[in-house]
């Protein structure tokens, strides 16, 4: 089964607030240690893969705009 591009992105940026959440809890806790930073990293790749997919499905809706520009 394949999935859009803006539901993939939709996941991403889900796991990135998640994570953000989970550092934010452990900052609370036990202020900056390793894994508040290792939660972080994950958040910032987790939006950034999102920002991607949002990229890739303007392309793509780009690209069949051409097309159809091109065939009438």
């Amino acid at each position: 089964m394949r999935f859009s591009p803006i539901t993939i992105a939709l996941v991403y940026c889900a796991m990135g607030v998640i994570f953000v959440f989970f550092a934010i809890d452990v900052v609370g806790r036990s202020g900056w240690n390793v894994w508040a930073f290792l939660l972080i990293a994950f958040a910032a790749f987790d939006f950034l893969v999102a920002i991607r997919y949002f990229q890739l499905r303007h392309a793509i809706k780009k690209m069949r705009d051409q097309n159809k520009k091109h065939d009438d």
